[in-house]
């Protein structure tokens, strides 16, 4: 699971979200796999309401996915519901081509692309929990990989027909409205 230590290798302070910069990022990333629901709630919702807008991404959007996929894939105890309806944000959300985001790999790539890769590193992880005991993490992981398999990014689009879970999206129709 992240740790504060963990949360702290980024650059947070350089990294832009809705209000300006991701200084509190870290504090949410770890307050979202908290055993008391009301801190995982106040994390989801500043994660939520900084990093991805009214599906508006912000440059910070791109450096939370890797823990979250890192979380989801070691089985966090508390947060995965959460993790991954900020996933679906993620993955909905957009940007214009004119933002740009320098990844880890050391590419320049619009934030959308960015975002698009840094997800598709996760598919192994949300197939796997398209099968998971809890129903709620299921069907959220099922929701993502539909999201995902409909998305037009073409390492997603290339991956998907190699999902079980998502064969046939890729002319699906835009997931609906997500209901909390």
């Amino acid at each position: 699971m992240p740790t504060p230590d963990d949360v702290s290798t980024v650059a947070w302070s350089e990294k832009s979200v809705a209000s300006g910069k991701a200084v509190n990022v870290p504090q949410a990333l770890v307050g979202l796999l908290s055993p008391d629901g009301k801190v995982r709630n106040r994390s989801y919702w500043q994660l939520d309401n900084e990093i991805v807008l009214q599906s508006d991404l912000y440059e910070a959007a791109y450096f939370v996915i890797p823990f979250l996929v890192r979380s989801l894939s070691e089985k966090a105890v508390y947060g995965r519901d959460c993790i991954y309806d900020l996933l679906y944000e993620i993955a909905q959300g957009d940007s214009p081509a004119t933002v740009v985001c320098q990844t880890n790999d050391g590419d320049l790539v619009p934030l959308k692309e960015a975002c698009a890769r840094e997800l598709n590193k996760g598919l192994s992880v949300f197939v796997r929990d398209s099968a998971d005991g809890n129903n709620v993490i299921s069907a959220k992981a099922k929701e993502l990989l539909e999201l995902l398999g409909a998305n037009t990014s073409p390492d997603i689009a290339a991956a998907a027909p190699l999902l079980p879970a998502s064969r046939g999206l890729v002319e699906a129709t835009p997931a609906p409205e997500r209901g909390r």
